[in-house]
């Protein structure tokens, strides 16, 4: 996907250097929009719901020690959202800020999430960081546990008074995938000039991001209300002429990578289907028992092995009744 959208970078490009008129180059090489979402709260169902009904998908960065917490996210409501078509992303198990984590706590944070995520089923490639800032520790812990990018909180222009020196939109690729700039606001009209400004400025990459779609009493950054939701995602609907909607995973592509750290046993996995392709059976130790570790495979293994010995053994049994008679 993402040589798909450098491709129509290069024809935009391309054809502004023929001289062909800008509309047309607008037309090959769209800017893109992604909707992104931080907190793991449960109104981000809601957003889910509307983005679907728009025909839109979104990605959700969630930190898996707050699901199925007072007001966040259940695993119901995560799957729904990943049944749904939008993108799952991990966010670190509680959001803590990498920077004032040791290295092993940061990979704990960071790589235990992931695991957990993926052992409900979900393909888990973004990341996002806790507090916005990716330093470069952060960056390689988030390297190292098998992310493909990694998001921020801030970068691009906001409004004449916020950043308002900084650039329109990322750039398609960006300059460094782990530093992935974005903007945010709870403002219908500054949203539109943001998409504005970055169409303006040619093919970019404008990722937006939002925390709680609801009619809420405090003012924590990013909260939007759903009536100025629909508005926006309506309005942004109407121009696809000129501006796609593309999740953050769809825009960077890259392979899945193998997954590293431990899973929560807090969360149980839903015994549904998976959402995605199931992971190989674990070969890490389950239980330890008489000094011998014992993990899903061995355990695989020697439910097999004691099926067979009881089928046997009742036909033998079976087998020597009959000679009795």
């Amino acid at each position: 996907m993402r040589h798909g959208l450098l491709a129509l970078v290069t024809g935009g490009l391309g054809l502004l250097v023929l001289g062909v008129p800008t509309q047309a180059a607008t037309a090959t090489a769209p800017t893109v929009v992604s909707l992104t979402f931080d907190g793991t709260f449960g109104s981000q169902e809601l957003a889910a719901a509307i983005l679907s009904e728009h025909e839109m998908s979104g990605t959700f960065y969630v930190n898996s020690g707050y699901v199925d917490s007072p007001a966040h996210l259940s695993i119901g409501q995560l799957r729904t959202i990943g049944r749904g078509g939008h993108e799952i992303g991990g966010g670190s198990a509680y959001g803590n800020d990498l920077s004032t984590l040791t290295v092993d706590d940061a990979q704990r944070q960071v790589c235990d999430d992931r695991a957990t995520l993926a052992q409900l089923g979900f393909q888990v490639t973004s990341f996002a960081y806790p507090y916005g800032t990716g330093t470069a520790r952060a960056k390689k812990v988030v390297q190292e546990c098998g992310y493909n990018s990694a998001r921020e909180f801030a970068g691009l222009y906001r409004s004449p008074t916020d950043c308002s020196s900084c650039p329109v939109a990322e750039t398609l690729p960006p300059t460094d995938d782990f530093r992935i700039r974005t903007s945010t606001d709870a403002s219908v009209d500054r949203l539109k000039e943001q998409v504005r400004r970055a169409e303006s400025g040619g093919a970019g990459w404008l990722p937006l991001t939002f925390t709680r779609v609801c009619t809420c009493s405090d003012a924590m950054a990013g909260t939007i209300s759903p009536s100025d939701f629909v508005t926006f995602v309506t309005w942004l609907r109407a121009r696809q002429d000129t501006t796609v909607v593309r999740t953050v995973d769809q825009v960077m592509g890259g392979p899945l990578k193998p997954v590293h750290g431990e899973p929560s046993d807090r969360l149980v996995p839903d015994p549904s289907p998976a959402i995605s392709t199931p992971q190989a059976l674990s070969k890490a130790p389950a239980w330890t028992v008489l000094g011998i570790d014992v993990g899903q495979s061995q355990i695989l293994v020697l439910c097999v092995v004691v099926t067979f010995a009881i089928v046997v053994t009742f036909r033998l049994a079976t087998k020597g009744q009959r000679h009795a008679l």
